[in-house]
């Protein structure tokens, strides 16, 4: 746990934050994301193996942890969390982390499709209109 929590630290505070966590496997980093203190925890797991342990952990952390079974390269991430902590694009941004330890070939395919997503503010980067 304390090399868990060491690489969570590097995230900043996750105190009542939001953060999405890809690729979670056995739940390691999870665990320490969770003792971070994050109010809400979405963790989106491709492998079949490691479902049902997320699932036990997503019991015993009640409204804090969301399992999600599927690929985060097609994964709906707009939907991932509630449309409270949207903002506009011209204030600061939302207290969301994204968190993973990811194999090799995950990361440049993600941050692409995130980038043209931010660029043409589509996906989890739509224009949040103000009330």
């Amino acid at each position: 746990m304390r090399l868990t929590d060491k690489i969570v630290c590097q995230a900043g505070s996750l105190t009542d934050a939001h953060v999405c966590e890809v690729g979670p496997g056995p739940g390691g980093l999870t665990h320490s994301i969770l003792n971070a203190g994050a109010a809400d925890l979405l963790v989106v797991e491709k492998d079949n193996r490691f479902i049902y342990g997320l699932n036990l952990l997503s019991e015993a952390a009640p409204r804090k942890l969301r399992v999600v079974h599927g690929d985060i390269l097609t994964s709906r991430m707009d939907r991932g969390f509630p449309k409270v902590i949207t903002k506009a694009w011209e204030d600061d941004p939302p207290d969301l982390h994204i968190i993973g330890n990811l194999p090799f070939s995950v990361p440049t395919p993600l941050i692409i499709k995130w980038l043209e997503n931010i660029s043409n503010r589509t996906g989890p980067f739509v224009t949040a209109g103000r009330d």
